[in-house]
């Protein structure tokens, strides 16, 4: 069985090979390259096939010859500190893949903050072969259980039971019924974000609100999103004064043919009142794929979502950095380590595409969780995974472009203590590539001279229409810096605090002192663009 099937494998590569030779210039290119990957993969196969095989047939045996006949004397030892070894580096690659260092590497970052990184990276493949040889002595175990015997070398090649066959049948229904009756969303992480989102952000604003006493939450925290849409026979007055709510997320694309999305990984996905999902291009043509169904009528079949998504739910996906599939964040170790730890808040929607908006979360997550899993995330499934907005673009600005707003004020609110600007820059990228729009920084003043900033913002130049001054939009952009003239206690602060105003966004426990300095900061800022915004919003056409 281990070597069988490779070994065939093995002799059809060297067959073909002769046979793609001797045939020389009678075989056309397009033949040759296609015999070519079909040999490449089918050698990928097999060798994974090998290596499989060893660690779950071999490895035991193997272990019980060399690790307690040779080094019996040191076997405890030597077991309890490989386990250590093994749990302290899985920890450790969990935590990395929840913090804010988890993205693209820095080339000119410092080697001290390269080699964090490159552990990181390692670790989940440590425990990936960690848990593959543990599920090898378990199973070692149990067949000793079912045969009376242990497992040796000799065994491993005569082990043929109907007993094996009906354990992997019940394994089988048992994860099955397990995927059935268990929903995918309901039993992640994300319930345990999303409602301390929604009773921080959602529940200060409901008049005599009455909590659950022992739990501290109240199910009126929220309220179905498709509510805030703006009726149709409103007035004038009342279109102007209620603001459009729009949600960014990512639509995950992992796996994919498009060679587009090999870095990005990730389309913009946004939640309106009305409707929510995405567009991609067509193949060959202009025209962008509309993929958007009604917000009231996502999850209407589901127990709980007979009103359609909830805004909490769209806050908390818009919100969800700590995710198996992460846009061009995604790595596959690190997604096959944080889905085995349910490190998932982001959440598995129905395509709005497909038929199956109204069923909301999948009726069997089993696929969906393989997916994760694997990090093989598609746009072209019935079920697709969202998670935050910055996996694709940090700022919000990318839908508002689109639409071609004439002011944009963007919020950057990341942790950018070097004053890279690499989320505008990523902005900038994304919109002129996708939409044709160059928006050009029209100020520097962010950039920190002497460890303060001239001003709290910048200014940027939409081109909405090249050579169409008339067309243009501006951006001002908010960052999070300190002028010499800010008060006494933000500059006080921010030297006792060296990492403020830029802490880690991992930090989510934040005392009453730095919240404040945080909130006053942004009252500054504010209050320093509002004239600036003022003048700014006279000159847009009502």
């Amino acid at each position: 069985m281990t070597f069988g099937a490779p070994g065939l494998v093995g002799f059809m590569l060297v067959t073909g090979t002769l046979h793609t030779g001797l045939m020389g210039r009678q075989f056309l290119d397009a033949y040759r390259e296609w015999w070519a990957r079909l040999g490449g993969w089918l050698a990928v196969y097999a060798c994974g096939w090998v290596l499989l095989f060893l660690l779950v047939a071999y490895m035991s045996a193997w272990l019980n010859a060399f690790v307690v006949q040779e080094y019996a004397k040191h076997h405890y030892r030597l077991t309890v500190s490989g386990v250590l070894l093994w749990v302290a580096s899985t920890a450790y690659g969990v935590l990395f893949g929840r913090s804010s260092a988890t993205g693209l590497p820095i080339p000119d970052a410092p080697l001290k903050k390269k080699i964090p990184r490159w552990a990181a990276r390692a670790t989940p493949y440590m425990f990936i072969l960690g848990l593959l040889v543990g599920l090898s002595v378990l199973s070692a175990r149990v067949a000793a259980v079912l045969y009376g015997e242990p497992f040796t070398f000799s065994a491993a090649s005569d082990y043929v039971d109907l007993k094996v066959a009906f354990a992997w049948i019940g394994f089988a229904g048992a994860a099955l019924l397990l995927s059935w009756r268990v929903d995918i969303n309901a039993f992640s992480t994300h319930l345990l974000y999303r409602n301390r989102l929604v009773r921080c952000y959602l529940g200060a604003s409901v008049p005599g609100r009455q909590e659950q006493p022992f739990t501290g939450f109240s199910a009126e925290d929220d309220l179905p999103l498709s509510s805030l849409q703006i009726p149709l026979t409103s007035s004038e007055s009342e279109l102007k004064a209620r603001p459009v709510v729009l949600l960014n997320a990512s639509v995950n694309v992992t796996r994919g043919n498009e060679l587009g999305l090999q870095t990005r990984k990730a389309r913009s996905f946004i939640f309106t009142p009305v409707h929510s999902g995405y567009t991609r291009p067509l193949p060959g043509r202009l025209e962008q794929e509309s993929l958007f169904s009604e917000t009231a009528r996502a999850g209407v079949e589901k127990p709980g979502t007979e009103n359609g998504l909830s805004l909490g739910t769209a806050m908390a996906i818009s919100g969800a950095a700590a995710s198996p599939n992460m846009g061009f964040y995604s790595e596959p170790a690190l997604a096959f380590l944080m889905t085995l730890f349910d490190v998932r808040l982001g959440w598995c929607l129905a395509n709005p595409g497909k038929e199956k908006w109204v069923r909301g979360s999948p009726d069997v997550g089993f696929l969906c969780l393989l997916r994760e899993l694997f990090g093989a995330a598609s746009d072209e499934s019935k079920y697709v995974y969202l998670s935050d907005g910055g996996h694709f673009e940090n700022l919000a600005v990318y839908e508002l472009v689109r639409r071609r707003c004439k002011l944009i004020v963007a919020c950057d609110a990341s942790s950018d203590s070097g004053y890279k600007f690499a989320d505008l820059y990523n902005a900038m990228e994304r919109c002129r590539i996708d939409f044709g729009v160059e928006i050009t920084r029209m100020t520097w003043h962010t950039v920190p001279q002497n460890g303060h900033v001239s001003q709290h913002f910048d200014l940027c130049r939409i081109r909405y229409t090249p050579g169409n001054d008339s067309d243009d939009g501006v951006l001002l952009y908010l960052k999070p810096a300190l002028k010499g003239d800010d008060p006494e206690d933000l500059l006080g602060y921010c030297r006792i605090n060296q990492s403020f105003p830029h802490d880690s966004t991992a930090d989510q426990w934040f005392d009453e002192e730095r919240f404040e300095n945080y909130r006053n900061l942004g009252y500054v800022s504010a209050l320093a663009a509002e004239k600036e915004l003022r003048d700014k919003i006279a000159d847009v056409p009502a």
